[in-house]
C-alpha cells in the first residue's frame, strides 16, 4: 500500500488538536507520517504538540505566515507517496485513509481524493443523522467553485 503524509497548520488550536491527532494515530492498516507547522499560536498549542513530539515532526514559525504559506512549507517536508493536508478541527473515521489509499491505487490516474465531511456539533457528537459539510468540490458552468452535498443531510448519497 501506498504511504501517506498527513499536514496539519495549527494557530491557536489547542481545544481540537488531541482529538484531531488521535483519530490520525488511531488509522487501521495505516501509518502516517505527521508534520504539523505551528503558525505562532498564543494558546496551548505549541506546548500540548511539544508532548507529542516523538510521534510527528513539529515546525514552528515565530510569526503567522498564513494557512497557505504554512501549508506549503509542511509539503515541503513530506515523504509520502500521498499527502493529506488535515484541518486541526477534523476527526478521521478509523478505517478514512486505507480507504482513500484503496480508491488511489484502483484510479491511478487519480492525483487528488476527498474524503466525506460531516458537519458535527461543536461538542464532536454524532448525531443520528448528520449534516454533510463537503463531498468535494465541483466547478459552475461559470466557474464558481462550490462544496457538493454541503448542507445536506447524510443518507449515504456521497
Amino acid at each position: 500500500m501506498a504511504s501517506v503524509s498527513v499536514t496539519l497548520v495549527t494557530y491557536n488550536s489547542e481545544s481540537f488538536l488531541e482529538p484531531c491527532l488521535e483519530s490520525v494515530w488511531a488509522q487501521r492498516e495505516v501509518t502516517p507520517e505527521i508534520i504539523v507547522v505551528d503558525n505562532a499560536s498564543r494558546d496551548g498549542t505549541f506546548k500540548l504538540l511539544q508532548r507529542h513530539a516523538q510521534r510527528l515532526r513539529l515546525i514552528r514559525n515565530q510569526e503567522n505566515r498564513g494557512f497557505a504559506a504554512a501549508q506549503n512549507q509542511a509539503i515541503q517536508q513530506t515523504q509520502g507517496d500521498w499527502v493529506l493536508c488535515l484541518n486541526p478541527d477534523v476527526v478521521l473515521a478509523p478505517t478514512f485513509l486505507k480507504t482513500l489509499l484503496e480508491a488511489a491505487s484502483s484510479y491511478p490516474c487519480v492525483g487528488m481524493l476527498c474524503g466525506k465531511l460531516l458537519r458535527l456539533p461543536p461538542d464532536g457528537s454524532r448525531p443520528a443523522l448528520s449534516l454533510l459539510d463537503s463531498t468535494g468540490v465541483y466547478f459552475t458552468p461559470t466557474l464558481r467553485h462550490l462544496d457538493r452535498g454541503s448542507n445536506e443531510a447524510d443518507y449515504g448519497q456521497y
